[in-house]
């Protein structure tokens, strides 16, 4: 996930959902899970292609290969020294590995075969920019061509599920053009994950009046902001607080908060109290007060609001029910 989208906040919330289910049901705890997920989260700007890297080259005027190749090494130090740390923990709390016998040559073998293509797809990004066969924005598009293609290869993707991926793009667009059409000035309707100019373009063209990403993008954060639209960029670290606000964002979320804590929050706008932060990722009926207790301005919900077995069932009354409680709590009533 990391080497596709090179953003640490989208490599976390991605492996958040899929590893930390996992881990729990293997017999981690859940603390253990969420740091280890978050923590090498943190090495994924570093491993190619990394969005702050590009970020800073085109600022600074620097050879965004260079960078590329320099952060390898830092890199693998960090993933090295991460692998320690997680043997001695895992063996102090006695957590158990799921395979005791050494691997076989033939295993060995099966699974390089299985990674090799996969892998060159670092080689192929850092040597086309070194080369000059593409731009590092040109990488991006190569990168999600040449996954296709794997797809397809490794039988992973199919005509019906790229055809089906490609028609909830479209009706996400058009979904936001129909609700800013029925609802036009009683609710404010935005898109969420938002991550190029292109998305903002189609964004602000279905009607939408804000955008959130998942990641701090000064780029996109501007462009948004020179298009008029609201931007509520990602943030995890204080310094990337202060990068989104610095780049124009109205608010930076927080997240996902829920793994972090409504503590977290007050840490954050301790030294840095004029800026408006939202709690979002793991914001329930129940904690919703004590997020905006601790000084976040507001708060994102999603699945814990919306529960998709309610819509299948029609049970939109419950949703109603749902919305009201997170409004009285949120009020302190």
């Amino acid at each position: 996930m990391g080497g596709l989208s090179g953003s640490n906040l989208a490599d976390a919330a991605m492996e958040a959902k899929m590893l930390v289910p996992e881990m729990e049901k293997k017999g981690f705890s859940k603390e253990f899970s969420s740091v280890v997920t978050a923590t090498s989260a943190m090495i994924t700007p570093l491993i190619p292609p990394g969005i702050g890297m590009i970020v800073y080259a085109s600022v600074t005027n620097t050879s965004v290969g260079k960078l590329f190749i320099s952060g390898i090494g830092v890199g693998a130090i960090l993933c090295i020294a991460m692998m320690i740390m997680v043997r001695f923990v895992s063996k102090k709390r006695g957590y158990k590995p799921l395979r005791t016998e050494k691997v076989t040559k033939p295993e060995l073998w099966q699974a390089f075969k299985g990674a090799a293509l996969p892998l060159c797809l670092p080689i192929i990004i850092i040597g086309g920019i070194r080369i000059g066969i593409f731009t590092p924005t040109e990488a991006g598009a190569v990168a999600i061509v040449y996954s296709l293609i794997l797809g397809f290869v490794y039988r992973k993707i199919n005509l019906k599920n790229l055809v089906a991926g490609l028609k909830e793009t479209v009706l996400t667009t058009a979904a936001i053009r129909s609700i800013h059409d029925a609802l036009e000035g009683k609710v404010y309707v935005g898109a969420g994950t938002v991550l190029t100019r292109e998305q903002v373009d189609l964004a602000k063209e279905a009607g939408a009046l804000y955008i959130i990403t998942p990641s701090t993008n000064p780029d996109v954060i501007r462009y948004a902001k020179e298009q008029g639209l609201v931007t509520m960029p990602g943030a995890m670290t204080p310094s990337e607080v202060v990068e989104a606000y610095e780049a124009g964002a109205d608010f930076v979320k927080i997240f996902p908060v829920g793994n972090l804590g409504a503590a977290y929050i007050k840490a954050v706008k301790a030294p840095l109290s004029h800026i408006p932060i939202l709690a979002v990722g793991g914001v329930n009926e129940k904690n919703i007060a004590e997020f905006l207790r601790m000084g976040a301005v507001g708060a994102g919900v999603g699945g814990n609001l919306v529960n998709t077995q309610w819509i299948k069932n029609g049970e939109f009354d419950k949703i109603t029910a749902l919305a009201e409680e997170f409004v009285k709590n949120a009020k302190g009533e």
